[in-house]
């Protein structure tokens, strides 16, 4: 798939969106006013570190299964 369209779909659409929809969910739940600015942010922010280190594990998981075979 490609390091940067993992981090895009696994990332950001699946990581970022669960972050973002969570913290929406709970700040409504509380009673808070809703900064979907801040939200948006923390999800953006979220969704591509999240991308990141999943891919770098399921990458190294990859080599050690390609070496052991």
């Amino acid at each position: 798939m490609g390091k940067w369209k993992y981090i895009i779909f696994f990332g950001l659409l699946c990581g970022g969106s669960v972050f973002f929809l969570i913290q929406v969910l709970i700040n409504f739940i509380l009673g808070n006013e809703l900064e979907t600015g801040n939200y948006l942010t923390g999800a953006v922010t979220f969704g591509v570190l999240f991308g990141f280190f999943n891919w770098s594990l399921s990458e190294r998981r990859y080599k050690k299964y390609k070496r052991n075979q």
